[in-house]
Formats: C-alpha cells, sequence, structure tokens
C-alpha cells in the first residue's frame, strides 16, 4: 500500500495542528483560573468586595447588601503571591 507523500505531508500538518491546539486550550484554562482566583484574592484583601473565610479556610463573597455572618471579619494575607 503506497500512500502519496503529499497527502500525507497534510495528514501529519494536520495532526501535528490539532495536538498543538488542544496542548494551547489545557495550558490556557489553567492560566484562567489562577488569573482569576488571583484577583478574588486581590480585591477581597483590598477591601473592594466585602468577603469572609470560614473554619476550611475557603473564601466566601458577601453580597452588596448583605451583612456579614456572625461578626465576621476577613483577615489582610501578608504573603505576596
Amino acid at each position: 500500500m503506497f500512500i502519496d507523500p503529499v497527502t500525507l505531508n497534510w495528514i501529519i500538518i494536520a495532526a501535528a495542528s490539532f495536538v498543538a491546539m488542544m496542548i494551547g486550550y489545557s495550558v490556557g484554562r489553567k492560566g484562567n483560573e489562577s488569573i482569576i482566583a488571583g484577583t478574588i484574592s486581590y480585591l477581597s484583601d483590598e477591601g473592594f468586595v466585602k468577603s469572609y473565610t470560614d473554619e476550611d479556610g475557603e473564601l466566601h463573597l458577601i453580597k452588596l447588601n448583605e451583612d456579614m455572618p456572625n461578626g465576621r471579619r476577613r483577615k489582610k494575607n501578608t504573603t505576596k503571591a
């Protein structure tokens, strides 16, 4: 069985392009999550949004016209990321 070299080149180019696209998509998605988490942490630390941290260390955002539950306050993060 013989495959034309031009056809084989196109198949290889298409496969390499698909693999490169999927790698870029995967890396890009991971970057977005860290950017979003950093933005939310920054806004919370600087007081632009109301938030508190629960016992598990999870950050909770408070709606604009709601009060903090049980009078909690958000501790400022002293470490820079």
